[in-house]
């Protein structure tokens, strides 16, 4: 499984939908609509004809068939990457594991579900659905520091729990009538990102996140007592080294998941997400969601 450890193809773009200009979707939307009177024509999808025979029929079931269409492709691909491995005991282990109960972002109000993926601008889509809720991403994570007394690490198992709770029975259950999407990027870059996030910091100066991984690298790669080398920061080297040395110890997907696989680090194959976007593109996969999902003016209208 360590040869196939990392999945997706995707740069880092930064900032992300939340700066992106009111021209951008307008544009957007023309070609978009362009684009979806072609796909009606040639899978003979007709809107209207679906609301008159299924009138109780949801705009997420509507925009999985045009999802589908446009991002073909990249399904196409993890669904290859599926059947490949499906005798992995990794891959089912994964893919079944309960914990995406509580672990994926179920907003059925506007018909989402949402997997993140540290280090593929999973802050922007966080933000934007809690904006969705009326709630200030700032305004929340400074209330859960502050007033319940948690550690970053624990702000968004929190604002799951609270704002985005699974209602059915399965997350596989929730997935039938939810518009599901995930986010990739290229491998490598995605681990030079969380390398620089996370590691490259002057550790003398205050107390960062990860700073546990830090010092696990220091000892366990460098031999060096961490209490005594408290300035030391890990190069890439030794980054790279602890990785493989710590998948091959615990497996790859009980790693942090700022280093996680990308494979493993959403159930891509029992939930076969309606979109699978790129970084690369992420404005443009992005506004695909916000446009055809109605979701621009009701964002905006939270201050964003």
């Amino acid at each position: 499984m360590w040869t196939t450890y990392y999945l997706g193809r995707i740069k880092d773009v930064g900032i992300g939908i939340c700066v992106v200009s009111v021209f951008l979707f307008y544009d957007y939307w023309n070609n978009q609509s362009l684009k979806f009177s072609k796909v009606q024509e040639e899978q003979k999808i007709d809107i209207k004809s679906d609301f008159k025979t299924h009138p109780e029929a949801s705009k997420s079931h509507l925009v999985k068939s045009l999802a589908h269409y446009q991002f073909q492709n990249r399904r196409n691909l993890i669904s290859d990457y599926c059947q490949l491995n499906q005798n992995s005991s990794e891959l089912h282990q994964v893919n079944q594991d309960l914990k995406w109960n509580k672990d994926l972002w179920f907003d059925y109000k506007n018909q989402l579900l949402f997997c993140q993926i540290s280090k593929i601008s999973s802050s922007t889509w966080v933000t934007n659905l809690m904006a969705l809720k009326g709630k200030n991403i700032d305004e929340v994570t400074k209330k859960l520091a502050n007033q319940l007394h948690l550690q970053p690490p624990e702000f968004r198992p929190y604002m799951r729990q609270h704002f985005f709770p699974l209602k059915n029975n399965s997350f596989l259950d929730a997935r039938d009538d939810l518009l599901s999407f995930v986010f990739v990027r290229e491998p490598f870059e995605r681990l030079v990102s969380s390398y620089y996030d996370k590691m490259d910091r002057d550790w003398s100066k205050s107390v960062y996140d990860l700073k546990w991984m830090r010092d696990e690298i220091i000892h366990k790669i460098r031999h060096l007592d961490p209490e005594l080398h408290k300035a030391e920061k890990p190069t890439p080297e030794e980054f790279i080294k602890y990785i493989i040395k710590t998948a091959k110890s615990i497996g790859p997907y009980a790693l942090d998941n700022h280093i996680k696989p990308i494979w493993a680090s959403c159930p891509f194959c029992s939930v076969e997400f309606d979109i699978v976007g790129h970084l690369k593109e992420f404005n443009k996969d992005s506004a695909f969601i916000h446009v055809n999902m109605d979701l621009m003016v009701r964002i905006l209208t939270q201050g964003l």
